[in-house]
């Protein structure tokens, strides 16, 4: 995305619309994978109008093939808040008129209609004015099946203001003021993501890659060579940093080679196009990287690894060489089953709120905090989805979680109520109650392989340093017992899982977490 510029406002003529919004998805095939790509996208900042030329967007298109007609979902990308469809006529040869203009959203509480509409520059001295365009009102594109392209009027535009020739904008009609354009709207439909076909068998490797990022860091991450049994289908998941569970895929040859073409649709990374592509990452005098694409990338079998014979980057937003996660000097190494142990979870917590134990009537309270890595003991990336984690109360496991009681709680788990956990750093906080005074708190990590091995860390240990001090007798006789909800409120007719509340003749209270079978 190019820096965004700033020009004079330009002062904007109203103009009413004339079609009803359609905010109600169309008849006919719709299209969800369409990549925009526009010339220029316009924003009305306080007293000036910026523009910059932009890629990597995503919208949707209806193809109604029966009536002739194409729709196009939120044609303005960046104006805020509006869920509308406008609609174009689609001609013999392919040409799409949108009857301009076309209303897009309405504010009922403000009484403010906003529409889309061909606008045109006119210049008067240091006077410029936002104006419909009466020479050619209406928005006309190219439709060949994948792609949809804006056709420019044949117009002549004022001079240094060409990049508004066919201007598509948003126009209020209780203000003058310009609101977000467009110009040279370009649309091209993808399929699917890259992806494992269904019905079809795969021995699956998992490999240690280890790269240099696009800032020349030193890096590892955890990838998986999917083969066809019975083909030659080959696809690789774990390259994208940001999303493991993307692919792309890839050819041998005879030697054992792979070759991964750029501009594989990977997927979605937080809702917008990401793709793979090869390149040649290089620095300017001021180690300022930039990055030219290849045709391919091929890795090379070299004593059972594979060694990428150039640069890959995932690259999220658009297709242009600027943005993406890099990896340079990429090597993979094959990991055998059981070098999957994982490492063991490190109990303490955040600067001084680490674990802890607290007792209060005949109940004692714990907060377990530790953190894990999704790594092996040897320092190789794992896939966090096979990683789960035990926690254990004086040597004996227990179950975790208030809304669902496991014995084995999957890494990143978090339930907000008694099971949290921060992604940022991995850290984990279990909340749990005990008859038992605690004296030694535990948690230990399980990964499961895609073998069905499971292989576990060390079960790391916390001692109460307060343990012995309390002394609560449980010799002494129930007088009442009471049940909750979880949320605390009394229940008559127990079931399921609830909270207990035990009082004793001798005025102690216990609680516990319980289930209730019927």
């Amino acid at each position: 995305m190019k820096k965004l510029l700033f020009l004079p406002a330009l002062a904007l003529g109203a103009m009413s619309a004339n079609a009803a919004v359609i905010s109600e998805t169309p008849e006919g095939t719709l299209y969800e994978n369409v990549y925009i790509d526009n010339d220029y996208t316009f924003l009305t900042q306080g007293s000036y109008i910026g523009y910059n030329q932009t890629e990597g967007g995503r919208t949707k298109i209806v193809v109604d093939e029966t009536g002739g007609f194409i729709y196009i979902h939120n044609v303005i990308e960046f104006f805020p808040s509006y869920d509308a469809w406008i609609k174009g006529e689609i001609a013999d040869d392919g040409t799409v008129t949108f009857p301009m203009p076309q209303e897009i959203k309405v504010d009922e509480a403000k009484g403010t209609t906003y529409s889309v509409n061909m606008l045109l520059p006119h210049v008067d001295g240091a006077t410029v004015t936002l104006l419909p365009n009466t020479e050619a009102p209406d928005l006309v594109m190219k439709w060949d099946g994948k792609t949809l392209s804006q056709i420019m009027p044949d117009q002549t535009m004022p001079e240094s203001y060409e990049r508004y020739l066919g201007y598509i904008g948003v126009v209020s009609s209780s203000s003058d003021n310009p609101y977000y354009g467009q110009s040279g709207l370009n649309y091209e439909i993808f399929s699917n993501p890259v992806s494992l076909p269904d019905g079809i068998d795969f021995d699956a490797k998992d490999y240690s890659v280890t790269y240099e990022t696009e800032t020349d860091q030193s890096a590892t991450l955890r990838a998986t060579i999917y083969r066809e049994k019975d083909g030659n289908g080959i696809w690789i998941s774990g390259l994208n940093r940001a999303d493991s569970e993307q692919m792309v895929a890839a050819t041998e040859d005879t030697d054992g080679n792979l070759t991964l073409v750029s501009g594989q649709f990977m997927g979605y990374t937080e809702d917008v196009f990401t793709f793979f592509y090869g390149c040649d990452i290089t620095r300017n005098d001021k180690d300022i990287p930039t990055c030219e694409w290849t045709d391919d990338v091929v890795l090379k079998l070299e004593d059972g690894k594979y060694v990428a014979q150039g640069d890959m980057i995932i690259n999220v937003g658009n297709r242009k060489p600027e943005f993406g996660f890099g990896l340079q000097s990429a090597v993979f190494t094959a990991l055998d089953d059981i070098d999957y142990v994982p490492s063991a979870p490190v109990i303490e917590g955040p600067e001084d709120d680490g674990t802890e134990v607290d007792y209060e009537d005949g109940v004692w309270m714990y907060a377990l905090c530790f953190y894990l890595d999704p790594i092996s003991e040897n320092g190789e990336p794992l896939d966090a989805s096979r990683l789960y984690y035990t926690v254990h109360l004086n040597g004996e496991q227990v179950p975790v979680g208030m809304e669902e009681e496991m014995m084995e709680v999957p890494f990143g788990y978090n339930n907000d109520m008694d099971v949290f956990f921060i992604d940022v750093i991995n850290f984990n906080m279990v909340i749990g109650f005990a008859f038992e005074e605690v004296e030694t708190l535990g948690v230990q990590a399980f990964y499961k392989n895609i073998s069905g091995e499971v292989t576990s860390s060390e079960l790391v240990t916390w001692e109460n340093p307060s343990a012995g001090v309390a002394n609560v007798s449980a010799d002494s006789p129930v007088v009442s017992t009471e049940y909750f909800d979880m949320t605390g409120r009394s229940i008559s007719e127990p079931s399921g899982l609830c909270i207990r509340r035990i009082t004793r003749a001798n005025g102690t209270v216990e609680t516990a977490k319980t289930i209730v079978r019927k």
